[in-house]
């Protein structure tokens, strides 16, 4: 499993500042965060198209604030794939799924503890190390086109 960029991990708490007056109602279904959410935070992610946002690189995050949901921890992941790719989730810094894809769209569930989850600040970390350039003119590296999170 990937290990942890300081430099990452010090620019996401700097992003991480400016974004912590934001909360999610507490909720004690589902959680859903949609790719255009404003709700969270996305680190490592292109500017929102048409139903999704592509990851930028091989790392990207999605930070939340949580109050007391009480969630199973079950997490259902809608996302697409450009070409072979490796995804690698961690939540709060424990690897809690590990998948490869031959590309397209993928509806990826997967099961944590929920003690991993915390009052306050949580954060998916999704690593990809097969990003690369599409075939076509545009110049970022790409790997997942996220669509939505889902949690329970």
């Amino acid at each position: 499993f990937p290990s942890h960029d300081n430099h990452t991990v010090s620019q996401s708490r700097y992003r991480l500042f400016e974004f912590g007056s934001k909360q999610l109602p507490e909720l004690s279904g589902i959680v859903d965060i949609p790719y255009n959410s404003n709700l969270v935070n996305f680190v490592g992610f292109s500017h929102t198209e048409t139903g999704f946002r592509w990851s930028e690189g091989q790392t990207a995050s999605l930070s939340l604030r949580l109050g007391k949901q009480n969630l199973s921890g079950e997490a259902n992941l809608q996302a697409d794939f450009l070409g072979d790719q490796t995804l690698i989730i961690a939540l709060n810094g424990q690897n809690v799924y590990e998948g490869h894809f031959d590309g397209g769209e993928r509806g990826i569930r997967f099961i944590f503890s929920p003690e991993l989850l915390h009052l306050g600040l949580n954060t998916f970390t999704f690593y990809l190390p097969d990003a690369h350039r599409p075939a076509n003119e545009d110049p970022r590296v790409l790997a997942m086109a996220f669509r939505k999170l889902s949690l329970r």
